[in-house]
């Protein structure tokens, strides 16, 4: 049994795969408050929750976005699964190029979802990912990272927009029936969430018009089931593409005898 992690900013990500099935997703809050104890007793109930010995699990394929948080559950894993951590960067052989003018720069979860790209969609391939921020991520048919764009997520742009403005609500998250909000929520939901599938439709077609005008467009991230159908440029919606990757990338690894 394979565990994958994917620490972002906000949410913590977790997945459980017997060979290349997934079994078990879960999905967290990052807080870095919290103590190895008991994240280590959190993963623990997790798994026999959903009925998982943690002794079958061989290790954990990691990528983070938060070192501070990443070092908190190598310790958790370490103390109470007792199984290796397998960190994903730019210097790990993913089979992939990358055109980043520095590559040390390029976030782990946007490489693990590239080659989640190339192994599990085809190439070329244009990776449009929902978190914190909603990134763009480009892989040419010769499986070359060339880059993207990121632009605030919609999370980071509502809670701006309460933050700096008096007497705005603080509201949850569901796709407006109408862009004419006749509410002040409404009126927030509306403008955030069809601002954010236009900005998404002009950055995609710019991006595929560098590629040569042909690209496969997949959806990923927490926000994707919502905002994804929305957009005619999306092929496919794929909630936990990182984690399908990571899993994709241990075997890959493994065979070349470097995990």
């Amino acid at each position: 049994m394979l565990l994958t992690m994917d620490v972002g900013n906000t949410k913590v990500a977790v997945g459980a795969y017997d060979t290349e099935r997934q079994v078990a997703q879960w999905r967290l809050t990052t807080n870095s408050d919290r103590t190895e104890d008991e994240l280590g007793l959190l993963l623990i109930q997790l798994l026999r929750h959903r009925g998982i010995d943690p002794e079958a699990v061989e290790g954990v394929a990691v990528a983070s976005v938060v070192p501070p948080v990443l070092d908190l559950w190598k310790g958790a894993i370490d103390r109470y699964l007792n199984r290796p951590v397998w960190v994903v960067t730019h210097e790990v052989d993913l089979g992939l190029t990358i055109r980043y003018h520095r590559p040390y720069e390029v976030g782990a979860d946007r490489l693990v979802n590239a080659f989640a790209a190339a192994e599990l969609v085809g190439l070329p391939a244009i990776v449009v990912d929902f978190g914190t921020a909603t990134t763009f991520d480009a892989i040419s048919p010769e499986r070359e990272y060339l880059g993207g764009a990121i632009l605030p997520g919609m999370q980071i742009s509502l809670e701006a927009l309460v933050e700096r403005t008096a007497q705005l609500p603080k509201i949850g998250w569901a796709r407006p029936t109408r862009a004419i909000g006749q509410s002040t929520t409404e009126a927030i939901q509306a403008g955030i969430y069809f601002g954010t599938v236009g900005q998404v439709k002009e950055v995609t077609r710019r991006i595929r018009q560098e590629l040569g005008g042909e690209a496969r467009v997949v959806a990923t991230g927490g926000l994707a089931p919502l905002i994804g159908p929305e957009l005619d440029e999306v092929d496919r919606v794929e909630p936990y593409l990182i984690l399908d990757g990571l899993a994709a990338i241990h075997r890959r690894l493994r065979a070349l005898g470097e995990w």
